[in-house]
């Protein structure tokens, strides 16, 4: 089965690609204790992105970015500690993630407060 989100970001224009290293995907399963949707470790762990891949209202993320969204940025870091995963945001700021706490992993826009 092809995996739609790679897919989705394949199809983007102008976007440069990475091949991750074993050590950046342990570095996101450790960031989320192992509780990633599959789809997305599968996505992740083939091709990322080199850089931001901004679409429309949103910034999707390179690993190196989503480790900083989730230790170092608000709302991410104030997200993770209740099981919400940063992968993504909005050029307002607000965080795109998964929540890990599901089993069907719905994705959620969390707003910064003004």
């Amino acid at each position: 089965m092809d995996n739609q989100l790679l897919s989705f970001l394949k199809s983007l224009e102008n976007i440069s690609f990475a091949t991750p290293t074993d050590s950046d995907i342990e570095k996101l399963q450790k960031l989320s204790s192992g509780r990633l949707p599959a789809m997305f470790i599968a996505a992740y762990s083939k091709s990322v992105p080199a850089d931001d891949v901004e679409y429309g209202d949103f910034i999707f993320y390179g690993i190196d970015r989503i480790f900083d969204e989730n230790t170092d940025y608000v709302p991410g870091t104030n997200l993770l500690p209740l099981g919400l995963f940063t992968f993504s945001s909005t050029f307002d700021g607000d965080s795109i993630c998964f929540d890990m706490n599901d089993s069907d992993f719905p994705v959620y826009q969390a707003r910064i407060p003004c």
